[in-house]
């Protein structure tokens, strides 16, 4: 089953909506309270990441599912460039984005740099020395045929900080991943782009 795509914003337009059509959707496949629970947490840790992105931010959301196997979406198109961004950046109160704590501030952090165009990332990296594709130490991959760029997986990430406990960094990442609803009940997060979109999709298999 795929449900309709909701219209969703960073200012909590259409969120209402789309929790209206996860209730259905958790009916129609089964899924039992407790399940179902679960599956509006991960929506909602989804819906707390967006309205954290700089800027106007607007997104179709929906969900897909068969045999309880789920997968919530998010899908935007790329539409920033650096110079807006900065700008952006420049009139908040502390002259820069809010520091990326725990998991879900990563995965907004990587959000704001996929909505970033090519051109913009190579030119800054270049310029700046600095990484616009964040945290890849533990889980950045390349991608196959199906996507355009590089892709970070939760999956990689969890992998990736295990391997790596004894250090500091990844010390602290592993704590970030046990305080994390995500972390703790997702199966997977996939963050990447395909053509000009940039889509997060949260995987949880109820079977």
């Amino acid at each position: 089953m795929e449900t309709g795509k909701i219209a969703i914003n960073n200012r909590g337009i259409g969120m209402t909506k789309a929790f209206a059509e996860l209730d259905k959707f958790a009916q129609y496949q089964g899924l039992n309270r407790k399940e179902a629970l679960r599956l509006r947490l991960l929506t909602e840790e989804m819906f707390g990441m967006v309205q954290g992105i700089v800027g106007d931010f607007g997104a179709y959301f929906w969900l897909e599912g068969e045999n309880k196997k789920t997968e919530i979406h998010l899908e935007a198109y790329v539409n920033m460039d650096m110079d807006k961004r900065e700008e952006l950046l420049s009139v908040s109160s502390s002259g820069k984005n809010m520091a990326a704590k725990g998991v879900m501030g990563k995965l907004r952090d990587l959000m704001e740099s996929y909505l970033l165009n090519y051109e913009d990332i190579s030119r800054y990296a270049a310029d700046s020395g600095i990484n616009m594709f964040p945290y890849d130490d533990y889980g950045m991959m390349y991608a196959g045929m199906d996507w355009n760029s590089h892709y970070w997986s939760l999956e990689k990430y969890k992998n990736g900080v295990e391997e790596h406990k004894g250090e500091n960094s990844a010390a602290q990442a592993w704590d970030e991943l046990e305080k994390s609803i995500v972390g703790k009940l997702a199966d997977d997060v996939l963050v990447g782009i395909r053509s000009d979109k940039v889509e997060l999709i949260i995987k949880k298999n109820f079977a």
